[in-house]
């Protein structure tokens, strides 16, 4: 689903004639609020009693979502880019609302000695998958550069398609029972303390982050396709750089995660992030910003909040994780 959508919700939104303040609405509504939203995972959970009722209705509904944002241009005349948001708001806060279920219920299922060379291949079979998709998109676009609607209809249709398919193998993951013990959670006193806690730290560590380095996110698609002309398939090559770098790189640091810790990986890597962005400021052609973007590649995030937190509580942590630095905008 991520490689028919992820770069080509801001795309959709142009071809809407959105405008920069409803770009960048666009982009910021539905993370914050996603985010914001998964703070109260846990206590679905306690209150259903299980991970997976809490995540299966929630992808399922994420799922249903992409049938009318695909049906915007044919079926509403007016304040098209307005319903995108809201409809895409709604798709994902849906879509994350179980993310910290499933973070807490991996925690389990994978043991700590593996983790990181699990969650490292894992990436990189998903980059994968979602970078070959990602450059169909593109050129499927380009194919239907005079009907681009259609062309988008295309993508998230396949969109809606493998979604299903992963709420089906969803369903038959084995869960381990909760813990009959509930932890008294406070948000206040989670932040309060949040000197003695190695994941609390890094929830700071990576909002910093991602506020610093997304300011600009929004509105790189809009560069690259309005100022820079680009079309949809050059647009995705660039965007798909990236996702290269990600996925040769992803089982090394799982690897060296592994056996020297997570914490120098981490810093090693984030050192390298704030480059990036000043480099595009050199050159705009092709053949710089593709090396430009081979420099990005991915700093075990979730390799290392899966392994400082812990079982049932996990759900806690996890979830504000999510919620306190994962307010990130997406190209």
């Amino acid at each position: 689903m991520t490689g028919l959508t992820q770069d080509f919700i801001t795309p959709f939104a142009l071809a809407l004639k959105a405008t920069l303040s409803q770009i960048a609405l666009l982009n910021g509504i539905p993370n914050l609020l996603a985010a914001l939203a998964q703070l109260k995972t846990p206590e679905l959970v306690h209150k259903l009693g299980s991970r997976k009722r809490v995540i299966l209705p929630m992808v399922f509904l994420q799922t249903m979502m992409w049938a009318p944002i695909l049906l915007i241009p044919y079926l509403i005349t007016s304040h098209q880019a307005w319903w995108l948001i809201a409809l895409f708001t709604l798709c994902s806060v849906s879509g994350t609302l179980g993310n910290p279920a499933w973070g807490s219920l991996m925690s389990e299922l994978v043991s700590v000695g593996v983790r990181g060379r699990y969650f490292g291949f894992r990436s990189q079979i998903l980059g994968l998958v979602a970078l070959v998709f990602a450059l169909i998109a593109g050129a499927v676009l380009n194919l239907f550069s005079s009907k681009v609607f259609l062309g988008f209809s295309l993508l998230f249709a396949g969109a809606m398609l493998a979604r299903f398919v992963s709420w089906h193998f969803l369903r038959k993951m084995y869960e381990p029972p909760l813990a009959a013990k509930r932890e008294n959670f406070k948000i206040a006193t989670f932040f309060s303390e949040a000197r003695s806690s190695n994941i609390k730290r890094y929830i700071f560590f990576v909002a910093a982050m991602n506020f610093a380095t997304n300011l600009a996110a929004p509105f790189f698609a809009v560069y690259m396709l309005q100022d820079l002309g680009f079309s949809y398939f050059t647009y995705e090559i660039v965007n798909a750089s990236a996702t290269l770098a990600t996925f040769l790189s992803l089982n090394f640091w799982g690897k060296r995660a592994d056996q020297f810790g997570n914490r120098s990986a981490l810093i090693l890597t984030s050192c390298l992030i704030p480059f990036i962005p000043l480099l595009w400021i050199l050159d705009q052609h092709l053949y710089w910003l593709i090396p430009v973007q081979l420099l990005w590649f991915n700093n075990s995030y979730g390799i290392y909040y899966l392994w400082v937190t812990s079982a049932y509580s996990g759900s806690h942590l996890v979830a504000n994780f999510q919620g306190g630095a994962s307010r990130k905008i997406k190209k």
